[in-house]
């Protein structure tokens, strides 16, 4: 009995930086926007920065999903300014992942993966 395993490459989004992992598995994040008026969601369909949600879908190595802060994760994984520049090292290995309010932490993300 032989097993055959074939990779996908991850999509990734216009911004450069990888999808969390549950956007890479295709599945659908809910979305809207907290009482502090942070968007949430996915952003497999963002093609710029400014159709980013304040706060991205992701999976935290405890497995509970959740939202990193695009902010966060802008400054933790910088993406490179020219095709010449080395790719940056992340600047911090592990993120708070919060539920929708933005605020309660559920878990970590690690930069890294």
């Amino acid at each position: 009995m032989s097993v055959t395993i074939t990779a996908r490459p991850a999509p990734t989004p216009a911004n450069g930086r990888p999808f969390p992992k549950e956007d890479a598995e295709g599945a659908r994040a809910a979305s809207g926007v907290n009482a502090r008026g942070e968007s949430y969601g996915s952003d497999l369909h963002s093609t710029s920065e400014a159709d980013t949600p304040d706060l991205i879908a992701a999976v935290a190595t405890n497995g509970a999903n959740g939202y990193l802060r695009n902010s966060e994760l802008v400054a933790a994984d910088p993406a490179p300014t020219s095709l010449d520049e080395p790719i940056p090292t992340p600047t911090v290995d592990w993120l708070p992942v919060y539920r929708s309010d933005g605020v309660t932490v559920i878990g970590y993300f690690d930069v890294g993966q």
